[in-house]
């Protein structure tokens, strides 16, 4: 009992030091929309936002160079 209790502990230890060392980023997407009324249709630019926490900043950069995201430190 006493081992799986240590064991327990050390995964919660090393999933804690993992994260901590984590970074949050504002990141904000435009996205072309087509609107289609009875009459006509058009197309408009729509944003959206979201937040992102990661430890890498690869990620970060893959995020803004895959997606079109401009991404800033929160």
């Amino acid at each position: 009992m006493k081992k799986i209790t240590l064991f327990i502990l050390t995964i919660a230890s090393v999933s804690l030091l993992t994260t901590s060392c984590s970074k949050c980023y504002e990141c904000t997407t435009e996205h072309e929309v087509e609107v289609i009324t009875p009459d006509t249709s058009y197309i408009t630019t729509e944003e959206s936002t979201e937040d992102f926490c990661t430890a890498n900043s690869d990620e970060v950069k893959q995020k803004e160079d895959e997606e079109g995201a401009t991404c800033t430190a929160i």
